[in-house]
């Protein structure tokens, strides 16, 4: 028994081992700067931090089970920038590093489906260490 729950957790923790690298529609430094533009425009609106609010209460209570294999992927800390469209749903993550954990979190975040934005595109910034 213990053998077969192990095989069936290999494939889980290297399923993001082999994807090959991918092509973001920007830089992560391109990414950043419209980020903080976003900041500088909206950290005085009450929507803005509101949002931000909800967002991180959203991503803190409903995690992909999935999602926590990737802290595990390195041992680094990795920035990433995720875009929202003005559905909520997270179009783009675009990393600072390409490698296993930023793949995984991109398979697992990519597609998901978040709050509504106050306008879009929206980015937030995430980094994700070792567990």
């Amino acid at each position: 028994m213990k053998k077969i729950s192990i095989l069936l957790f290999l494939p889980l923790l290297f399923s993001c081992a082999n994807q090959s690298p991918v092509q973001n529609s920007m830089s992560f430094s391109q990414a950043k700067g419209l980020y903080d533009q976003q900041w500088v425009q909206h950290k005085d609106d009450e929507k803005y931090i509101s949002f931000v609010g909800e967002w991180l209460r959203f991503k803190n209570t409903n995690s992909n089970p999935f999602e926590a294999r990737c802290y595990f992927a390195t041992d680094a800390k990795e920035r990433f920038i995720l875009i929202q469209n003005e559905k909520g749903i997270i179009q783009e993550l675009i990393a600072e590093n390409d490698n296993r954990k930023t793949r995984c979190f991109r398979k697992e975040l990519v597609g998901n489906k978040y709050p509504r934005p106050p306008f879009a595109p929206f980015f937030t910034v995430l980094t994700m260490g070792a567990p």
